[in-house]
């Protein structure tokens, strides 16, 4: 995002997420979160954060998506 813009990254990542198993991985999903947060998309980000809560048990990841999550909530 930081060469061709958070639209391309986005572009990209959905492009490697649909013909790939990064669907299932939680850090595809919170990378996508964090580049509708860069494009405005508020609605979207949140939908990738959670599903990327959705894709992890691990404690330490689950606080941190939800801290981002709340964090955004909070200063849209």
């Amino acid at each position: 995002s930081k060469v061709h813009g958070p639209s391309a990254a986005l572009e990209s990542l959905e492009a490697l997420m649909a013909e790939s198993d990064l669907a299932g991985y939680h850090l595809a999903h919170v990378a996508r979160g964090e580049f509708c947060l860069q494009l405005g998309m508020l609605d979207q980000a949140k939908e990738a954060f959670r599903t990327a809560l959705s894709h992890t048990d691990q404690a330490p990841e689950r606080r941190l998506i939800q801290a981002r999550i709340d964090e955004f909530q909070k200063n849209p």
